[in-house]
């Protein structure tokens, strides 16, 4: 060991290894700013996929109450069409009724 520290070669094996280390160092860092990057676009990926399934469920929402409304605009109108056809019929009742007892006092 003294030998080799003794070495004129020593310094430079050591500066070798120290710039490999270093390079080894920077290697794993731009690994590291990779990972790091990929799991914020990933997170990015995941709001935009959240944002679209919260547009979704809001239109089907929407859509869902217009059906409702439109389906309760039509029973709201045929209980009224119905209604009107029930007191028209009332109506014609009464007048047949009045016309016969008019027929059948005279007339």
């Amino acid at each position: 060991l003294k030998e080799l520290e003794a070495s004129s070669n020593a310094a430079k094996a050591y500066e070798l290894l120290k710039a490999q280390e270093v390079t080894r160092q920077k290697e794993l860092q731009a690994n590291i700013e990779g990972l790091t990057t990929s799991r914020q676009q990933a997170a990015g990926r995941r709001q935009q996929l959240d944002q679209e399934e919260r547009r979704r469920t809001h239109e089907h929402q929407a859509e869902q109450e217009r059906r409702t409304a439109e389906y309760k605009a039509r029973l709201d109108n045929e209980l009224y069409q119905s209604k009107m056809e029930d007191q028209q019929k009332q109506i014609d009742q009464q007048l047949q009724m009045q016309q016969e007892q008019f027929l059948r006092q005279g007339g």
